[in-house]
């Protein structure tokens, strides 16, 4: 089976930078505690936007997408918070990252959005053979994280310490900025033990997930 990310706003979707958001997200078992340790794998595709998506300058490095695990929150409106392990892929520059989002989002507002919460970044880096479709395997066991992408292993590192600054990854999609705010789903800003799985897409990125499976530990 395949989900994809179309052309089309659902009725009743605010869809605008200074509304409800310009981002894709699909989820599953966000906010469970019951999804404690387990593997991910999936194939992700992230292309630019479709021709019904223009109104808005979104540059090759603005394409991108992010695969969530342990999900305790996300939100479908951009402005409110997104709490989780994400990892983020950029077709264009071939970058990842792999980071601890707690509170993230955007406040609303025309212009420039400035972005909320708290982000601990364990890995990040440039990779030859990032480029999609992306296939994606995340283990969560404890405070134990491995990431492979497209056969290369990214990142395999103990995940122990509090936030140490601002948000990065946002809402949605990507983006920079600053904030201050520590409140999380568990209370404070320290690692994530449980939640679900997600995929969201920056901006006005289209794409599509596939084979998703997740397997409990």
């Amino acid at each position: 089976a395949r989900a994809a990310v179309s052309g089309r706003v659902r009725e009743g979707f605010r869809y605008g930078h200074g509304k409800e958001g310009r981002g894709a997200s699909l989820l599953c078992g966000a906010g469970d505690a019951q999804w404690r340790d387990y593997e991910l794998s999936c194939c992700v595709y992230v292309a630019p936007p479709a021709p019904a998506f223009r109104p808005y300058p979104v540059q090759p490095r603005e394409v991108s997408c992010v695969v969530r695990v342990r999900v305790q929150q996300l939100g479908e409106v951009c402005s409110e918070p997104t709490t989780s392990y994400a990892l983020s892929l950029c077709p264009a520059t071939k970058r990842w990252a792999f980071s601890r989002q707690h509170a993230c989002g955007y406040e609303k507002g025309l212009g420039t959005s400035k972005s909320k919460g708290v982000s601990l970044t364990l890995g990040a880096g440039e990779e030859d053979a990032l480029v999609p479709p992306y296939r994606v395997e995340v283990r969560a066991a404890g405070h134990v994280f491995s990431v492979r992408v497209n056969g290369v292993l990214l990142l395999d590192a103990l995940e122990d310490k509090p936030g140490d600054g601002a948000c990065k990854g946002g809402g949605k999609g990507g983006g920079s900025g600053g904030g201050n705010d520590t409140v999380t789903a568990q209370g404070e800003a320290g690692p994530l033990l449980w939640g679900g799985v997600a995929f969201s897409w920056s901006y006005e990125s289209t794409g599509y997930v596939e084979n998703v499976r997740v397997r409990l530990r």
